[in-house]
């Protein structure tokens, strides 16, 4: 029988962020030849290449089967059945083709789970699977066709199979994180440093998810391309700069125009008086946001007076632009704003800085001697 990986959980977001953490956490352990997949054939799983040996040139060759680890991950209390559920799905893959080295249930510290795979009554749960009548994919109704034409001592067998490969974790997601990426980005070199580059992972692996998540895929990490995404965020996490990737911060962060939060800012009251389509809008308040982001970073580092700089200039560039406008008998909101984020800042290390600062200072919070608008009140 072919084991067929169950496509359902790729679809739910249940326990989306701490799954994403736990796989985060087994990709720092990433080795040569290895690769980690997220809602392949497991929530998450490990696996070790196969090669190919030689034991003479002509007709004895070998090729041996990739190792997997298999990983459920529950963010939740657990209950009796859901470990017999996590069981089954084991039972499955143990029964296909695919050569498993360990078995392993995550769970998070803070529900106080304890292993309740392993005081599964084995003769009750034979008898439970065997019995049952429920619909033809349901994952009972899948482990009863494997055991259809088994004994119970061969079930029994396989069971024991599956357990003698188990391991149960009950981990504290922030401090596990800490400890597998405190030598990958230099923890004690630098806290903050440390911080926002592990930020910055966790961002870039989530984007990467949710593409996948979205076409149904399942992800796929190598340890080439993890030392390629870590190799991408040293460099820009320094003590002389802290720039998050701006293409993975727009995807994880939206911005929704009817949230009263943001149609009540004076950013976006503002931008209204410019005339713009919604699109647009969104586009500036998120170049807000990332420099909001960005800004934080400087100032957790020792950077404070590079945003100053950043924003006296920003300040300065809307002061011409407005007293030229009005020379040319020309000034208008829309006007303000183009000129204003089109002129030269040398302190912006990027584009959606040197717009993004623009609308910052149009927040209702920014000193008045140096607010921006592009209508006056």
């Amino acid at each position: 029988m072919n084991y067929v990986p169950d496509a359902s959980g790729i679809l739910s977001l249940a326990g989306f962020s701490f799954q994403i953490k736990v796989f985060c956490c087994y990709a720092s352990k990433l080795e040569e030849h290895k690769q980690i997949e997220f809602e392949s054939l497991d929530d998450i799983a490990t696996k070790k290449s196969a090669k190919v040996q030689n034991f003479d040139n002509t007709i004895n060759g070998q090729i041996k089967t990739p190792s997997y680890q298999s990983i459920q991950v529950k963010h939740t209390t657990l209950t009796d059945s859901l470990a017999e559920n996590v069981l089954m799905n084991w039972l499955q893959i143990e029964n296909s083709s695919y050569d498993i080295q360990k078995y392993i249930l995550v769970t998070d510290k803070k529900y106080g789970n304890t292993d309740l795979i392993k005081s599964i009554d084995l003769d009750s749960f034979i008898k439970e699977v065997r019995n049952s009548n429920k619909r033809k994919n349901a994952n009972i109704t899948k482990v009863k066709e494997i055991f259809a034409n088994k004994s119970d001592q061969e079930c029994k067998d396989l069971i024991n199979a599956v357990l003698g490969k188990y391991e149960f974790q009950e981990i504290d997601i922030k401090l596990e994180l800490e400890d597998c990426f405190k030598n990958i980005f230099l923890k004690s070199a630098n806290q903050v440093l440390f911080e926002q580059r592990l930020e910055e992972f966790l961002s870039r692996i989530t984007v990467e998810i949710l593409k996948s998540v979205n076409l149904t895929h399942p992800y796929i990490l190598s340890y080439e391309e993890f030392q390629k995404i870590q190799n991408d965020i040293i460099p820009r996490f320094t003590v002389n700069e802290s720039l998050p990737s701006y293409s993975n911060f727009k995807r994880v962060h939206d911005v929704d125009l009817k949230d009263s939060a943001i149609a009540q800012s004076r950013e976006y009251k503002q931008l209204v008086h410019c005339k713009l389509p919604d699109n647009i809008i969104k586009k500036h308040l998120i170049h807000e946001q990332y420099y909001r982001k960005a800004r934080n970073n400087y100032i957790d580092i020792g950077l404070e007076t590079k945003c100053e700089d950043v924003e006296e200039t920003a300040f300065d560039n809307f002061e011409f632009a407005k007293n030229a406008l009005q020379n040319k008998n020309i000034d208008t909101p829309r006007n303000r704003l183009d000129n204003t984020i089109q002129a030269e800042n040398s302190y912006a290390d990027t584009t959606q800085i040197r717009e993004g600062v623009c609308i910052f200072l149009t927040a209702e919070s920014t000193n008045d001697k140096k607010k921006i608008s592009w209508k006056d009140e």
